[in-house]
């Protein structure tokens, strides 16, 4: 994908601190193992619980080449345009049955489950704080798409575009634009603006929706800096004991905000808590800390109400944690303001 330096630099030192280890992608499906997956050896019950709901969200779709434009529709409502004159493979155009891995994510819930937040790339980069900054996102929406023929990868570059509506997110909002992801080695993913790929936006029924132009198979997300209000601090949370970076993900979800959620991405073995780091909590916003974790069959999980101080330690105790399945999971958390 059209990534920075400082983009690639983001990848490796969120790999060296992550919040939980990596994980093995364990799949027949050939899609599945692609280059744009996770394949790295062991990995954790919470890991497997969140590639597992990653799984169960992917769609997947198949056309034939003699079909000079193709529309697929997904579940949501996305049309994905393809012109199948632009696929090609080595330089070569492809012919035959085009196999279509596609993933869409619009809430919070589902952001939570499969372990893919909403943090991007500051505009500006401080010296205090280790690696590089990130700061929240307000997502239209985040995709990944891949193509294989034959098993083999269609090159980047074709020509194909997202029509996303915007009723899933909230309506138009003309300050979106278009990120690239990279997914780090704990699952997350990391969000850089593509500055070169313009958005587009059509009025419509239902309020329109806006026009991705897809010039690279992986990750991108429709997005705008969420600007949280000053002053702003740092916050950290204790988790029970037992509970530590890898086993266990712990979240910032904001009252009021559906397809936005952070992860507090640094844990400290020292002191035992997990932390954001970059500042950019807003004190006195309303919000949630979500905490997930789980067995290979069944999820751990709590969700505690707070109004952030300065500086505010938040204490999930071991009465808070609740167990239910990957659906109770998603229902606590759309329940939420």
């Amino acid at each position: 994908m059209k990534t920075k330096l400082l983009f690639k630099a983001t990848v490796v030192a969120l790999a060296l601190c992550a919040c939980s280890s990596e994980d093995n992608n364990d799949s027949s499906t050939t899609n599945l193992e692609s280059n744009f997956r996770r394949d790295t050896g062991e990995y954790t019950n919470i890991q497997k619980l969140q590639d597992e709901a990653l799984k169960e969200i992917t769609q997947f779709f198949e056309f034939n080449t003699d079909v000079r434009n193709v529309t697929l529709e997904t579940d949501n409502g996305v049309e994905i345009g393809i012109s199948t004159s632009s696929l090609t493979v080595n330089g070569q155009r492809v012919q035959g049955t085009v196999i279509v891995e596609y993933v869409e994510i619009f809430k919070r819930s589902t952001m939570a489950i499969a372990n893919k937040t909403t943090m991007g790339i500051a505009e500006e980069q401080t010296a205090e704080i280790p690696g590089v900054d990130l700061w929240p996102l307000k997502s239209g929406g985040e995709f990944f798409v891949n193509m294989t023929i034959n098993g083999q990868q269609i090159d980047d570059g074709a020509n194909i575009t997202l029509t996303v509506p915007t009723a899933l997110t909230g309506g138009p909002d003309s300050d979106m634009s278009v990120w690239d992801g990279e997914e780090t080695n704990d699952g997350d993913v990391v969000w850089d603006e593509d500055e070169e790929n313009e958005l587009g936006q059509n009025q419509g029924n239902e309020g329109g929706g806006y026009e991705l132009n897809l010039d690279n198979f992986g990750w991108s997300n429709i997005d705008r800096f969420y600007n949280y209000p000053d002053p702003k601090t740092t916050i950290q949370v204790d988790v029970p004991a037992g509970f530590d970076n890898t086993n266990c993900n712990v979240y910032l979800a904001t009252q009021g905000q559906q397809n936005i959620l952070a992860r507090l991405d640094t844990y400290n073995s020292v002191t035992e808590l997990f932390g954001e780091h970059y500042g950019q909590v807003p004190v006195g916003l309303d919000g949630f800390i979500v905490f997930v974790s789980g067995t290979t069959s069944q999820w751990e999980y709590a969700i505690k109400p707070v109004t952030f101080a300065p500086n505010d330690i938040i204490v999930i105790d071991t009465g808070d944690i609740m167990t239910g399945s990957q659906t109770d999971v998603e229902a606590a958390i759309d329940g939420l303001p």
